[in-house]
């Protein structure tokens, strides 16, 4: 009898709504392609310009709505003040609703947008973006102000990119997806995100190019810190005056860099209650110099006026670069222009980079509240010895600092994030409901190992969302409506 009703629903459901399976377009939602120029500049095969085009393409199609050049959003008004006159974590602009239809969000979810005012390395006033992805149920805690206020984490990103377009508030999957975001949301956090400055809003009122200072620490510090007190004076009824900071890989090494920001400001400091850095960046040249060398090219003539990149990278990287920057590619298409002879020898022992190292590095500052640091043993990209090292460096400077160590056996770069979810979660948690840390030494560390043997696992995703079309199409997900 049971199974007769839902077959009699399903069959009345598909009628009513006239259901066609129709067959979905495979093309992507961009028609990108390489000039015969840049396949010439850069010295591309007919194969690689067709697979560089084929990624670029993906890449455009997971704008939400389109690239931000054409989002009036990261536009800024023409009738508001210079922010050099503004102080930090000014409000130029909220969207309180922001349309999330091109969105893959999970459901029960909300986004809201707002830019407002960061300062970049050298400790210049300017515009940058951010996003609020908000719970349907906020967790609640005795102690948050306001009381029925959803309690805040800060999200930094791992690496997005390295231009405007780049900006996870315009990515259709904020980037890192279920990851963090949705994961924190879902559990009741609201989450409050930078796009780091230079990705989203790409000029400032005197209309002068905004660059990402890709890997420079302190400054992407600031957007996190900056942005989540321009969210409070948004939504001060909303949002809590507490909050933990949380980033992957780059925004690891952002969330350290918070922490250290934190913990020699007090002003800035309070209702921090901990970080969570995971596969943190925090020793930038100790990565392979064919990525990070023109990664950092593009924007560190912003920190050292005198850098030219002819200095920094053979010819061949120079034109790979500059071609890199006219198509305004994203990480995935950067991995296709820099292969081969990129960088010149020796590249981590110039002076540009032992004067970026010792301006963004991390482990050199105290910490003054509790940090979680997580990595994985596979990680490929960024390395357990280094995260291993910058720990021990940072407990000899600093004995009586609360970092605890999780080593995730056998998990890779971003898939550590998902195996020691429910880790994370439980010490976020912890620091809302004001638990004391057990009594350890700093940088104590602890082992996370796989149930069954780690090769019987998945190692990282084999499925992607794929544009989800009309109407029609909603056979894709069904009992969705």
């Amino acid at each position: 009898m049971r199974s007769s009703l839902l077959l009699s629903f399903l069959f009345s459901w598909g009628t009513t709504a006239q259901i066609l399976a129709t067959p979905q377009s495979t093309k992507f939602n961009s028609s990108f392609a390489l000039s015969q120029s840049i396949v010439r500049q850069t010295n591309f095969t007919n194969e690689d310009a067709l697979n560089l085009n084929n990624i670029i393409n993906y890449e455009k199609s997971q704008y939400a709505g389109g690239p931000t050049n054409e989002d009036e959003f990261y536009t800024l008004p023409a009738e508001f003040p210079d922010t050099r006159h503004l102080r930090p974590g000014a409000v130029i602009k909220v969207e309180d609703f922001t349309d999330i239809a091109n969105y893959t969000l999970s459901p029960n979810l909300a986004l809201s947008r707002f830019l407002y005012t960061t300062k970049n390395l050298n400790g210049t006033s300017i515009p940058a973006s951010a996003f609020i992805l908000w719970p349907f149920s906020p967790r609640s805690f005795p102690t948050l102000n306001p009381p029925n206020a959803a309690p805040v984490v800060i999200w930094n990103h791992m690496t997005s990119g390295f231009f405007g377009p780049a900006a996870p508030s315009k990515h259709r999957s904020l980037w890192a997806g279920d990851s963090a975001p949705f994961a924190l949301a879902l559990d009741g956090y609201a989450v409050v995100a930078p796009d780091y400055a230079g990705l989203g809003v790409t000029r400032d009122f005197q209309g002068n190019f905004i660059p990402h200072q890709y890997i420079a620490l302190p400054a992407s510090a600031n957007d996190a810190i900056y942005a989540f007190k321009a969210a409070r004076s948004i939504y001060s009824d909303k949002l809590s005056d507490t909050f933990v900071v949380m980033g992957q890989s780059q925004g690891g090494g952002v969330a350290w860099a918070t922490s250290e920001l934190l913990g020699n400001n007090a002003s800035l400091a309070a209702g921090h209650l901990g970080t969570v850095a995971v596969s943190p960046t925090t020793s930038v040249f100790n990565a392979s110099d064919t990525y990070i060398g023109p990664f950092i090219g593009v924007g560190i003539a912003s920190v050292f006026p005198t850098f030219q990149l002819e200095d920094w990278l053979t010819p061949f990287g120079v034109n790979r670069t500059k071609a890199f920057e006219t198509v305004q590619g994203g990480l995935a298409s950067a991995f296709g222009f820099f292969t081969g002879n990129i960088a010149k020898p020796n590249l981590a022992k110039t002076w540009y980079a032992k004067a970026y190292a010792k301006l963004v590095n991390m482990g050199n500052k105290r910490i003054t509240k509790p940090m979680l640091v997580i990595q994985g043993t596979a990680d490929a990209f960024v390395a357990y010895n280094v995260t291993s090292q910058t720990v021990a460096e940072a407990c000899w400077n600093f004995p009586t600092s609360k970092i605890s160590y999780l080593v995730s056996n056998g998990t890779g770069h971003v898939p550590t994030l998902d195996a020691s979810r429910r880790i994370w979660l439980r010490w976020i948690e912890e620091r809302f409901l004001g638990t004391d840390l057990p009594p350890t030494e700093c940088g104590h560390q602890q082992i996370l190992n796989s149930y069954l043997p780690i090769g019987q696992y998945q190692a990282t995703w084999n499925s992607f969302p794929q544009w989800a079309g009309d109407a029609q199409y909603s056979y894709e997900v069904p009992l969705q409506l």
